[in-house]
């Protein structure tokens, strides 16, 4: 019996679903190429925001091998549409959308809203405009230290620094 399929932890949906090249008002032949949310979440830790793999597995909440794969079959994919111009599409999957929490000053009261949805505007107890962002999962996927790189090696400058 194989293991139980584990849901992807997804910190951004895409604005667009459809990418394609465009050639003289022609369109392309072939089928698009799907890539999953936790393909093109793969894709972004690694790729753009440069994370490590065992960084980006420990925030989608799955194996680091298990996030190699993911990222070798994104990769495969946008490759393969790029070099035969092809359109690429991004399709849902079995995710869990990440949250984000928040607390009232007022109340105390603690709520989670969903990455990729508008900031809350009032407390959904007591109605307070007075929410804060709570800092234990803040920044925990990027580098939000003073002058560190997504590397965390720093931005390369060495002024005003002393022995």
């Amino acid at each position: 019996m194989p293991r139980p399929f584990r849901k992807r932890h997804i910190y951004h949906i895409p604005h667009v679903s459809c990418f394609g090249p465009t050639m003289m008002g022609r369109t392309t032949q072939g089928n698009p190429v799907e890539i999953g949310l936790d393909e093109l979440e793969a894709l972004r830790l690694a790729d753009y925001s440069g994370l490590s793999q065992e960084e980006a597995s420990q925030l989608m909440g799955v194996s680091r091998p298990t996030f190699g794969r993911i990222l070798n079959r994104a990769r495969y994919k946008s490759s393969m549409a790029l070099v035969n111009g092809l359109h690429i599409t991004i399709t849902g999957g079995k995710h869990i959308m990440a949250k984000r929490t928040f607390k009232c000053a007022d109340c105390g009261h603690t709520f989670s809203a969903e990455y990729g949805t508008p900031r809350p505007s009032e407390c959904p107890r007591c109605g307070s405009l007075n929410i804060h962002r709570i800092d234990s999962d803040r920044g925990t996927w990027l580098s939000t230290e003073r002058g560190r790189g997504p590397c965390g090696k720093g931005n390369g400058r060495q002024r005003g620094r002393k022995p």
